[in-house]
């Protein structure tokens, strides 16, 4: 049980309009129905009418409070929170300069198309054509980049099989990942609607040139 639970500033307005045996019945059924679940009888027109949006309120809240307290469950067993989004293992191949960063054990590839991606109506491997590590890499982009992934957004969404296999051979797993969030989260970026390959590949390709 909660042992707190918010009061709006939005409820005061109507709140002040109530005579004040009202306000102490409003009162009362608050802390009622957030401590027990319970709903007393409710004497007054006016205190339920107003009831009835604040209860909506209360049930959001409690609804976002369970998630909350349910993802921190599972993050806790997992060893807690991730600092980051783990680097797709459809990037991991053999680049030019091969990195550490770029080794990813079985479990976290399994982790990568875990059956929480799928019920939240993510991409399965079974929907995507092509190898092994373009498949892994597709689930990780639908999971971390949705934006980017998106063919509304962009000229050419998602990066293909080739594009991947091209950016391989020049930079690493984690570089290009890195552009790719990046990309994700640029506003500016997204409003040119390039070509997500082009776009990668010429940031790289800058850094590149600028060392």
């Amino acid at each position: 049980m909660k042992d707190s639970f918010l009061i709006y500033n939005s409820f005061y307005e109507p709140i002040k309009l109530l005579k004040d045996n009202e306000k102490a019945e409003l009162l009362d059924l608050m802390f009622e129905y957030n401590i027990t679940g319970e709903i007393p009888e409710i004497k007054s027109l006016q205190v339920k009418i107003l009831w009835a949006t604040m209860k909506q309120q209360f049930d959001r809240d409690s609804i976002k409070y369970q998630n909350i307290v349910e993802r921190n469950r599972i993050n806790g067993s997992k060893g807690g929170r991730p600092e980051k989004a783990k680097q797709p293992s459809g990037l991991i191949g053999k680049p030019r300069k091969p990195q550490k960063a770029d080794t990813v054990s079985d479990s976290d590839i399994k982790e990568s198309i875990s059956k929480d991606i799928q019920k939240k109506g993510g991409l399965s491997l079974s929907d995507i054509s092509g190898s092994e590590d373009y498949k892994q890499f597709r689930v990780w982009m639908k999971d971390n980049a949705p934006y980017c992934d998106n063919p509304k957004h962009f000229s050419a969404s998602c990066i293909t099989e080739k594009e991947l296999h091209k950016l391989k051979e020049k930079y690493t797993g984690k570089q290009i990942s890195d552009k790719i969030l990046a990309l994700e989260n640029s506003k500016k970026a997204q409003k040119d609607k390039k070509s997500v390959y082009l776009t990668v590949l010429n940031w790289l390709n800058r850094d590149n040139n600028g060392k």
